[in-house]
């Protein structure tokens, strides 16, 4: 992914942090968090076992959603 898409596709995120965000909005963004986290540390966490990273992003990804929630605060 270049620069220029990631670029865009953190912009098109941050629009869904607006107060009348829906449950499918939640939803969508676990989504893409899990997503983006597990394709940055792949290469990094590849040593680790299957069930281990899927815990380590399931940890992540709902301590960025919840740091993402005070800040809209």
């Amino acid at each position: 992914m270049s620069r220029q898409d990631e670029y865009f596709r953190a912009r098109k995120s941050a629009l869904m942090h607006s107060h009348d965000f829906t449950p499918e909005d939640r939803d969508r963004r676990e989504e893409v968090v899990h997503t983006d986290l597990a394709r940055r540390l792949k290469g990094v966490c590849g040593d680790m076992g299957k069930d281990d990273f899927e815990a380590l992003l399931a940890q992540m990804t709902s301590e960025q959603l919840r740091g993402e929630k005070y800040r809209r605060m």
